[in-house]
């Protein structure tokens, strides 16, 4: 599958390769299918190939490409890419620091039950001034008016009224 294209079987095959789980462990193999399954959009493995970036794990460690896939996956709404460039923001690693930045990637996190941002959140809000809370407030409502409507639960079909019986004859 991950050979078809398939970028959750291409992420899958990178976590084994990174782990060297059922095959010997090799990051540039890792890396490769990571970057296939990254560039068709797949959240969880713009995670795993920023995650490189960020440790230098079997790569140059760059903390721009690291910030390039942690956005992706945050544009996209996942909790986990949201918190990771929030802490970016946070500490200026890769981008210039921001906290107004920091604070709306770790709410709209948080706002996905993510532990790990509830508790950034609480660290994070402290160091900011009301102007800043309110501008990352703008910020968070911005980014939430512009992401799709899910789509409405199809309704059940109505109950059939039963047929009345059919009678033999007059």
């Amino acid at each position: 599958l991950a050979e078809k294209g398939d970028a959750e079987a291409q992420n899958n095959l990178g976590v084994m390769y990174a782990k060297g789980q059922g095959v010997e462990k090799d990051v540039k193999e890792a890396r490769k299918w990571y970057r296939k399954a990254a560039a068709q959009g797949h959240a969880p493995a713009q995670i795993n190939l920023a995650m490189m970036y960020i440790g230098g794990d079997g790569v140059k460690a760059d903390p721009a490409e690291a910030r390039k896939w942690f956005t992706q996956a945050a544009d996209q709404g996942d909790a986990e890419g949201q918190v990771a460039l929030g802490m970016m923001y946070a500490l200026g690693q890769g981008v210039e620091a921001d906290l107004v930045q920091a604070h709306k990637w770790v709410t709209l996190s948080s706002k996905s039950g993510n532990a790990n941002a509830v508790t950034a959140l609480e660290q994070l809000t402290g160091k900011l001034s009301p102007e800043q809370l309110a501008a990352s407030a703008r910020l968070v409502k911005e980014w939430e008016d512009r992401q799709p409507t899910p789509a409405p639960a199809p309704a059940e079909p109505a109950a059939k009224a039963p047929e009345p019986p059919a009678t033999a004859g007059k």
